[in-house]
């Protein structure tokens, strides 16, 4: 059960919060809060020079844990537009889980979206040791074709997965 409510304050600046509870869970009723906000800041384009378009996020949650991410548009033309991200996420009160060896207190992410006329490319990489990419082409407007790949180093597990989605897709 839960409820989502946000706030609109400008067309580039929005506030939002959600309530969740689990009736019958184990020991009792569990429940969580979240909070956030989210501004986007949009140049326009002029003539010979591109916009400098960013998007900044953050939340808190009841258990005290909190996520900032930033991207910015690095570049932008008519037959392709670039972004790079950032993403930090830190939970203080998991402290004591992680001096146990059993939890991480917190973990940064950095990266990249290629976007073409007719794929889009996006990568990350992870401060856990986690890498992953994918790449979507849209062979058609009814027929797109995804190939992913996530390696995760440290716990040696390594997948791919390949997909195709027909009738829409990429926006």
């Amino acid at each position: 059960m839960g409820y989502n409510q946000g706030f609109n304050f400008s067309p580039n600046f929005s506030i939002g919060a959600m309530v969740q509870g689990v009736i019958g869970y184990p020991g009792a009723l569990h429940s969580s809060f979240e909070t956030g906000c989210r501004y986007q800041h949009l140049v326009p384009k002029t003539a010979g020079q591109a916009g400098n378009d960013f998007v900044v996020c953050g939340s808190v949650t009841s258990d005290m844990s909190l996520t900032a991410s930033y991207a910015h548009k690095v570049s932008e033309s008519d037959k392709s537009t670039i972004w790079l991200s950032t993403d930090l996420r830190l939970r203080p009160l998991a402290i004591e889980a992680h001096l146990r060896g059993e939890d991480t207190v917190g973990a940064a992410s950095v990266g990249y979206q290629i976007i073409l006329r007719q794929s889009s490319l996006k990568g990350m990489l992870d401060s856990t040791g986690k890498v992953s990419a994918s790449v979507e082409e849209k062979v058609n407007a009814a027929v797109t074709v995804l190939m992913s790949a996530e390696l995760d180093h440290p716990k040696e597990d390594y997948k791919f997965g390949f997909g195709v989605n027909l009738g829409g897709g990429m926006q």
